[in-house]
């Protein structure tokens, strides 16, 4: 039976957002033996014209991601990158019946069933095209759970650019608590993570629902994983 620690996940993520700062991931631990990484959003479109309808799709990588990602070498290349960060330190081991077997599991998805894959515009410093936010202007991300929002408390008054990026992924700005908020989604995190850090509540580190777990088995044997 395959194990990967709390610790050794957290690595994985942080080298993920290090690696690409343009995407946003969801990486958590299943069951103790296996490591998932979700690509939220990211500012290359991984889904082919047909694979967009549906809105995600879990990565072959048993098969290699030439066949299945042929529309985007970007894609191919991303997920190289993303595969060898996953792997690193990651042995294989002998158990005698089932042949060799790695010391922990790893799936990499492109969006969720209930959460499609949004490709987004890179966060360049600078352009203010995009609503950057300067340095030192981070934002409090705040996850207000009794009304399933998501809540963005900038530090002064975001310039032009910013407000308008926000408000076109769904934010309204609330009188009362002096925030911009939207009710939680893919999209709505992805947007907020640009700005700030998101807290751990929304970050889904470990996660183990079994209606999930059927339809990820599913998406798997969809495409003979």
């Amino acid at each position: 039976m395959g194990y990967i620690s709390t610790e050794r996940v957290a690595e994985i993520r942080s080298e993920l957002k290090a690696t690409f700062p343009d995407f946003t991931f969801r990486c958590y631990r299943e069951h103790n033996s296996t490591v998932n990484v979700v690509i939220v959003s990211a500012p290359i479109q991984f889904l082919s014209h047909e694979q967009q309808a549906k809105g995600y799709v879990q990565a072959n990588h048993y098969g290699g991601f030439k066949s299945q990602f042929s529309h985007s070498p970007e894609a191919i290349e991303a997920l190289d990158k993303i595969q060898a960060i996953i792997t690193k330190g990651q042995t294989h081991y002998e158990t005698g019946d089932y042949g060799t077997q790695p010391s922990f599991y790893e799936h990499i998805y492109i969006g969720e069933y209930n959460k499609p894959f949004v490709q987004c515009k890179p966060r360049t410093p600078g352009n203010n095209s995009i609503g950057v936010l300067q340095a030192g202007d981070m934002a409090k991300i705040v996850h207000n759970q009794s009304k399933d929002g998501i809540e963005i408390y900038f530090p002064s008054k975001p310039n032009a650019a910013v407000l308008d990026a926000i408000k076109a992924q769904g934010f309204r700005w609330g009188k009362f608590n002096k925030c911009w908020y939207a009710r939680i989604s893919s999209r709505t995190i992805a947007a907020a993570e640009k700005y700030g850090s998101l807290p751990s509540s929304l970050t889904n580190d470990e996660q183990d629902n079994s209606f999930d777990n059927m339809i990820i088995d599913q998406q798997a044997e969809a495409i003979g994983a």
